[in-house]
């Protein structure tokens, strides 16, 4: 939804951190979540410390996808 009407962050960024529990989500919620902190990080309390904890793991992360993700933000 973001990557596409990105004038609606003010909406939907501001709950992500309450709705979600980065130990528990599928590697294409972590891809999709890496991109949105690094995308609207500045509206998002702790994006800096959700984004280090992917940092964090990267070595021990089995997707490519995830891993690939990480490198981009």
């Amino acid at each position: 939804m973001l990557r596409k009407y990105p004038q609606c962050c003010d909406d939907v960024v501001p709950g992500i951190k309450k709705a979600l529990d980065i130990r528990n989500l599928a590697p294409k919620a972590k891809c999709a979540l890496i991109w949105i902190l690094g995308e609207f990080g500045k509206e998002i309390d702790d994006s800096a410390y959700m984004l280090e904890s992917f940092v964090d793991k990267w070595e021990n992360e089995k997707n490519n996808e995830v891993r690939l993700a990480v490198c981009d933000s």
